[in-house]
């Protein structure tokens, strides 16, 4: 049974009202994104998400205001620099901030954040950062990579931590993407074999994609939810959006390699 009510369509804004918090209490480098409510078992599911190289939260807002109207809880860095293991310890830093927040008698979020249903979500550089964390830390649960493409990267980034993921993931790569597209369909390759992991290509999209112009984020938002919705909040029903030869995300605009998701 799906921890969050049901719905139709992801592509759609969800029903919850969402609070911006400029500044993470505690976190200042990070923003968060709160949903009015929790998911049925009294606590936020989480998405810890990184922005691309140079990216800033403001970029991305209609795109993290609709996960979290959604029902997730989002923990956004305000903004990258251009290093990726920067990044990787930022991620660190606010899962830990996460943990220690739940933790924390009398605060806010005192047993209210489920430390152990942790989604990192990226975009360019931001999804580099997350195939380490998805592979070190473990509190993530699933990870998702919007225009990572880390294998054969040319500036040189460590492709070891892609070998060693083990938790459900998604790749979603633009079509007409000179920067990362190339490099997103090996790390679908790359990946092991026994990895459950979904790589989907968003025909026409650029390297930055639909995130700087539908809101909320068009195809990019609509893939996220149904994602999230499946691996963190246990719906079912959106199973079939990433897993069968008919997947929903395998028809235009999408098309689609899968494995281990059956």
């Amino acid at each position: 049974m799906s921890l969050l009510p049901d719905i139709e369509d992801p592509d759609k804004a969800g029903s919850l009202d969402v609070k911006r918090v400029a500044t993470a209490s505690g976190l200042s480098s990070h923003s968060l994104y709160i949903p009015s409510k929790t998911a049925t078992h009294g606590k936020h599911l989480l998405v810890v998400w990184t922005c691309g190289n140079g990216g800033t939260v403001d970029f991305y807002d209609s795109f993290l205001n609709h996960l979290a109207s959604h029902g997730f809880m989002i923990v956004a860095d305000k903004g990258s620099s251009s290093d990726r293991q920067a990044e990787v310890a930022s991620q660190g830093m606010a899962i830990d901030w996460i943990v220690a927040e739940n933790g924390k008698q009398g605060g806010e979020f005192f047993g209210k954040l489920d430390v152990d249903r942790i989604a990192v979500m990226g975009h360019s550089l931001g999804s580099l950062a997350s195939f380490a964390t998805a592979a070190m830390n473990p509190h993530v649960r699933t990870s998702v990579h919007y225009s990572g493409g880390l294998t054969g990267n040319p500036v040189g980034f460590d492709e070891a931590p892609l070998k060693s993921m083990t938790k459900p993931t998604a790749f979603l790569c633009g079509g007409a993407d000179s920067t990362a597209g190339p490099a997103c369909e090996k790390d679908f390759e790359q990946a092991p074999m026994n990895l459950p992991v979904f790589y989907g290509v968003l025909g026409g999209a650029s390297h930055i994609g639909p995130f700087g112009g539908t809101p909320p984020a068009g195809q990019y938002g609509r893939a996220g939810v149904a994602w999230l919705r499946w691996q963190l909040a246990d719906d079912a029903k959106f199973k079939p959006w990433f897993a069968g030869a008919s997947c929903t995300l395998c028809a235009t605009p999408w098309t689609a390699k899968q494995r281990n998701l059956d």
